[in-house]
């Protein structure tokens, strides 16, 4: 390691006390000082990679739970998808299932615009029991 010399300006009483602490560990003053300054720099580093590691940890909870909020969502897309366009009783060829089919897509696109208003205001998500119904 190369040594590299600095001077330090240091108030009467804090050169007093250093000395005397020198003095106590029967060492130089200037061995006292560089090794209280790398001191005080490897807790920088230290800390430095302490914040970097929460981060670290930060950034992948993030990430499992942006993945699981799309596995969420698709889950919901599914689940919309089946529910609303699963017509057992009506053949293929039957006239009435694009009208069926018309319908699912409109209902679908109302549930989903219910629920981007709910999270744009920030309500929750509570259903809405029969004795509400009957108040409104």
């Amino acid at each position: 390691m190369k040594s590299r010399q600095i001077s330090v300006g240091l108030s009467d009483d804090h050169y007093r006390h250093l000395k005397e602490m020198a003095g106590s560990y029967q060492v130089s003053l200037s061995s006292l000082a560089g090794s209280m300054i790398e001191e005080k720099l490897s807790d920088k580093g230290g800390f430095e990679q302490e914040v970097r590691n929460s981060f670290g940890n930060l950034e992948r909870r993030m990430g499992k739970m942006a993945y699981r909020l799309a596995r969420t969502e698709l889950l919901i897309d599914e689940f919309l998808d089946a529910y609303l366009f699963y017509t057992p009783e009506l053949p293929k060829d039957d006239e009435r299932r694009a009208g069926c089919y018309a319908s699912g897509k409109a209902r679908r696109k109302k549930i989903l615009e219910k629920v981007k208003e709910r999270l744009s205001s920030k309500e929750e998500a509570v259903p809405e029991t029969e004795e509400d119904r009957k108040q409104v």
